[in-house]
Order: structure tokens, then C-alpha cells, then sequence
């Protein structure tokens, strides 16, 4: 995904996190001497490594687009009620 976004230096952040941690994981696994073949510690790895590349690399900025002086916006809107229900509508600036 970064690299579709044309930010390659998350990407390889990303796949060295994507790889690094799952290897550190079964590598601290092994020398814990537990007997579940590493897998806790390759599950753990891959789990550390979503969450820090959700977390610290998967924000971007993004420039705010500007406004043409008198121009309109219309957009619907969806929500949900506290019965359970969902509400429809239009939200604009004019």
C-alpha cells in the first residue's frame, strides 16, 4: 500500500517490519526452550508487526484541497439511530 501511494521508504519499513519481527518472535521463542515449534512467537511477531505498521506508518498527510470562493458541496449522509435503525439525509454548504 505505501508504495502505491508512491512512499517507498514506508514500504521497506513496512516489509522489514513485516519480516523482521515474525523472525525476532521465533527466534525469542526458540531460546525461551518453549515446545510449541516457535509458532507463539511467530504469531506474536506478526501480530507486533500490523499493529506498529498500522499505528506509526499508515498515516499520511495530506494537503487540504481549497475551496472555490461560491462554489456548492452536496454530500449524503448515513447514520445509525438509537433504536437500531439507520438514518439517510443530505448535508451541503451552499
Amino acid at each position: 500500500m505505501h508504495g502505491s501511494h508512491r512512499d517507498f521508504g514506508k514500504a521497506w519499513r513496512s516489509v522489514a517490519l513485516r519480516v523482521g519481527l515474525p523472525l525476532l518472535g521465533v527466534g525469542l521463542d526458540d531460546l525461551a526452550g518453549r515446545d510449541d515449534g516457535a509458532m507463539l512467537g511467530l504469531v506474536a511477531g506478526m501480530a507486533a508487526a500490523a499493529v506498529i505498521d498500522w499505528t506509526l506508518l499508515g498515516h499520511e498527510t495530506v494537503p487540504a484541497r481549497r475551496r472555490v470562493s461560491g462554489g456548492r458541496t452536496l454530500a449524503p449522509t448515513a447514520s445509525l439511530t438509537p433504536g437500531g435503525g439507520v438514518a439517510f439525509g443530505l448535508g451541503g454548504s451552499f
